[in-house]
């Protein structure tokens, strides 16, 4: 490097800049910055060089120890298991990992060209506005929350969206990094255990503890606004008689079609509940008066 510089200075006759480690008293190597001027004579001969030298080592090693931490970043991204993007502070996707790419079946070059919100559903725009808001504020440092993004084919993924917002040594904010876990299965597995703890598993009702809760929260609302709520309690004349002289399958039949019956006869703001055995509750939410109940009962 040294050879070429002074090759350089020699048939260019210009000042050249360069970089080079220098042997400190200490043996140890710091970076320095040189610039090398010709000198030339009257008669256009060039007699030396005049260079001039500056202690760059710090400078060198912070641009290599942010040269180290992008490459780790990049790294970290192309080998994350879950889906992550880079975002501008208005929204553009800046990178995005393979993971998203495959996630919502969309391109690098199409996503680069859109903005992050147009991957969620409509629905969670807010939300993710207000996430991105808290950060900008400092009021957190990370934010996670529940989201929906849409795939190419119009598929709906409900995804674990933690959002997280870098900012420079001033503390200035950079960009955002997005990562999105899929719990789409997770989400349906936990949304058919509560269905299956609040409803009957042969009708498909609310149960007993799901009516409580539901008549809770009317009397309360009723009770604000001087609505009247009714409740109807009905069960079925000699279902005994089906189970012992037909069996358990046609009892349950009979159930059934019972359940179907009585949700085809009551409004769509009413609940019907199964209790257990032949026992049925019907809960008006918008019984204007008793007559309009004996009517439905």
């Amino acid at each position: 490097t040294y050879r070429s510089m002074v090759a350089d200075v020699e048939q260019g006759r210009e000042p050249v800049t360069w970089e080079f480690r220098a042997k400190h008293v200490d043996r140890t190597y710091r970076w320095m910055s040189a610039v090398s001027s010709p000198i030339i004579d009257e008669g256009g001969v060039l007699t030396g060089r005049i260079t001039t030298l500056r202690d760059i080592d710090q400078q060198v090693r912070d641009r290599q120890a942010l040269a180290r931490s992008e490459q780790t970043f990049r790294l970290a991204m192309a080998g994350a298991p879950h889906a992550m993007a880079v975002v501008g502070l208005h929204g553009p996707i800046l990178q995005a990992n393979q993971v998203l790419r495959d996630l919502v079946g969309r391109e690098e070059s199409w996503l680069t060209q859109h903005n992050e919100a147009e991957l969620l559903h409509p629905e969670d725009a807010e939300a993710d506005r207000e996430a991105r808001d808290q950060l900008l504020a400092g009021d957190r440092e990370f934010n996670s929350h529940e989201a929906r993004l849409v795939a190419s084919d119009g598929r709906e993924i409900w995804v674990q969206h933690s959002l997280a917002l870098v900012r420079d040594e001033h503390g200035m904010p950079v960009f955002y990094v997005s990562q999105f876990q899929d719990i789409t299965e997770a989400r349906e597995t936990r949304s058919a255990l509560e269905h299956r703890a609040s409803h009957d598993a042969l009708t498909g009702l609310i149960n007993r503890e799901e009516l409580d809760r539901r008549v809770a929260e009317h009397l309360d609302r009723a009770h604000g606004s001087n609505a009247e709520i009714a409740l109807l309690y009905c069960d079925l004349d000699n279902f005994k008689k089906i189970n012992d002289g037909r069996g358990h399958a046609a009892g349950d039949a009979v159930l059934k079609s019972a359940a179907q019956r009585i949700r085809s006869v009551v409004g769509a703001g009413s609940v019907v509940a199964r209790l257990g055995g032949d026992e049925f509750v019907v809960l008006l939410a918008d019984a204007p008066d008793l007559a309009s109940a004996l009517a439905v009962a």
